[in-house]
């Protein structure tokens, strides 16, 4: 009698099938190497006597075909290093950087945190988190101070001058009295915390035709937009920072649309992945009564892009596309790292922001360490774990943009940070393998905030869940003003 394949053999065999896949990528270096290794050989052979006209070679379509992969084995042995060159100039920290400017804004972000995270044993768990689970009563106080230099002015501890020094003990004596638990004195240097923007970037390599194949699927990606209408376009933010460009694609609604008042128009804003391609389930459901803007973000997307636009530049040209497609206002839609960017209109632009919609988001209790382990730190168990850790978190732009840029002082969002007098809807997925969804479900409770619970949903899965997409849908149509 045959046996039945178990849940556990099912996931054993799609995680060992996962692995094949990343082997057969990675392998592609090392034969590139070998092939050349190999015609450098046969030439050097030639010129010791040999005749280098090469007898069997190839003429016809097989003539063609060997050009191509020798180009292609080339390309690829000369990829390698300049992919390791440009993860060498990355990977340098850039300029300090932290939303909380003086001791009063650090007082008073320390206090948000622990407030949002609840009581003390909870206080007590998260710092454990960002210590890599090691239990409270191996945490000393110099540990503690270490990750709070980080977490408060995103530096080394032995960077604080005086005064910093002086305020980061009052933080943790502060810390020490919410989990009524006094640390031991001193410092582990065994005992490792999580900060992002300092620790190591991490990154894996990958073929040149990795980035061709994404190329292609971008491409793809806007072939579709094209077909539900939208068009290219781009603007430069107002004291540019960066110098380049900020790209979106438009889709101007019906002129009967704008006749009313009330409506207003959609700004969406992807996550990390292959650009507009995995949302299209998404965008092909925006209603096409009103403005839809796409803001285009190259450097999460798997491109070669090394310039991540600052805060400053996203807001400032957000500000201008509305601004010269005559609106005021419009509804944020963003998705997992693209609700950071609604996190800044809140700041910094409240004043055009009419309504909000967060699908995955990853900007509510960022004082929590799940986000920061789960998509750069931990060590991939599952098969979407995996896939996540390789083709996604270990990318050497992505890996870069997060390492390096995402300082989550400046991207948090506090319930009491939403206007009340604006609609806002949360949308959570309970499998969510990066945000702690559970936790920001018990958190935005009794807020001005309406929630959307996805059961068995991962984190992204919403756009292959048909169900969820018409609820979804119908939320749209309400926050920008075309349905009651």
């Amino acid at each position: 009698m045959p046996r039945v394949l178990s849940a556990m053999d099912v996931k054993s065999l799609s995680y060992r099938a996962c692995q094949l896949l990343i082997l057969l990528i990675v392998g592609i270096t090392p034969l590139a190497y070998v092939y050349v290794a190999g015609l450098l050989y046969f030439l050097l052979h030639g010129i010791h006597g040999r005749d280098l006209a090469y007898p069997n070679y190839p003429y016809g379509w097989k003539g063609v075909a060997f050009n191509i992969y020798t180009t292609w084995m080339l390309v690829e042995a000369l990829w390698l290093p300049y992919h390791l060159y440009t993860f060498n100039r990355l990977r340098s920290r850039r300029q300090t950087a932290h939303a909380a400017r003086d001791a009063d804004e650090r007082r008073t972000l320390l206090a948000k945190c622990l407030n949002a995270i609840g009581d003390a044993s909870s206080i007590r768990k998260m710092i454990e988190g960002w210590f890599f689970e090691t239990p409270i009563e191996q945490i000393r106080r110099g540990n503690v101070a270490e990750w709070a230099a980080w977490a408060f002015f995103d530096k080394e501890y032995t960077e604080l001058n005086d005064l910093e020094l002086e305020e980061v003990d009052e933080m943790v004596k502060e810390t020490e009295q919410r989990i009524q638990y006094r640390l031991k004195d001193g410092y582990d240097k065994r005992v490792k915390c999580i900060r992002l923007t300092i620790d190591k970037m991490q990154m894996l390599h990958r073929p040149f035709i990795y980035y061709v194949t994404i190329s292609i699927m971008h491409a793809i990606g806007h072939v579709f937009l094209r077909f539900l209408g939208f068009r290219e376009a781009s603007v430069t933010a107002k004291g540019n920072t960066t110098g380049t460009r900020q790209r979106y694609f438009y889709r101007p609604g019906s002129s009967s649309a704008k006749k009313l008042e009330d409506t207003r128009p959609i700004v969406f804003i992807h996550g990390i992945g292959i650009g507009f391609l995995h949302y299209m389930p998404l965008v092909a459901r925006l209603p096409r009564d009103v403005d839809v803007f796409l803001l285009d973000w190259p450097h999460v997307s798997m491109r070669l892009a090394e310039t991540v636009p600052s805060i400053e530049d996203t807001v400032s040209s957000l500000a201008t596309i509305l601004t010269r497609h005559n609106h005021t206002k419009a509804c944020f839609i963003a998705h997992s790292l693209g609700t950071a960017a609604v996190s800044w209109m809140i700041h910094h632009r409240p004043d055009m922001v009419a309504s909000t919609l967060f699908l995955d988001p990853i900007v509510f209790l960022l004082v929590h360490p799940a986000i920061a382990y789960n998509f750069v730190y931990r060590a991939p168990t599952t098969t979407t774990e995996l896939l996540m850790h390789y083709f996604v978190s270990r990318e050497l732009y992505i890996a870069h943009s997060l390492a390096r840029h995402f300082n989550w002082s400046e991207n948090v969002l506090f319930k009491e940070d939403l206007p009340k007098s604006e609609q806002h809807l949360v949308l959570l997925s309970s499998n969510d393998q990066i945000v702690p969804s559970q936790a920001v479900r018990q958190y935005l409770q009794n807020s001005n905030v309406e929630l959307l619970w996805l059961e068995k949903t991962a984190h992204g899965a919403l756009m292959f869940k048909q169900d969820a997409l018409s609820v979804l849908q119908c939320k749209i149509e309400e926050a920008c003003g075309l349905r009651a």
